[in-house]
């Protein structure tokens, strides 16, 4: 599933009834969001699907600002996700990614956003 950056969801739907994305006024890839576009086909039906949702402040967070980096990078971390064993092909469940990148450009990103 593709996510898109810097972009929010709109008060307006599409002609299909998914909600419509429009710039957020920010150029820091520090929002990310799922686009409804690339998962919700209104011809070939709507598939199950949650999407969670977790939210760091951009700055201020003081002597805490490592702790939390850490719980948005954990659902990338290899030390949190090697002890997960029922999330997986066949499972109906999978860790979140962004675009192929890796552990350590993840959280290249997350110290970037996260002051």
């Amino acid at each position: 599933m593709a996510e898109t950056f810097d972009k929010i969801i709109d008060t307006a739907t599409d002609s299909f009834g998914r909600p419509v994305l429009v710039n957020s006024g920010f150029t820091t890839q520090c929002i990310g969001i799922v686009d409804p576009t690339n998962y919700a086909e209104p011809s070939s039906g709507y598939p199950i699907l949650a999407v969670s949702y977790l939210l760091g402040n951009s700055a201020a967070n003081g002597l805490d600002v490592n702790q939390v980096r850490g719980i948005i990078f954990s659902p990338y971390n290899t030390a949190v996700t090697s002890h997960v064993s029922t999330i997986g092909p066949n499972t109906g469940l999978s860790f979140l990614s962004i675009n192929g990148a890796t552990s350590a450009q993840i959280q290249t990103k997350i110290n970037g956003c996260v002051n």
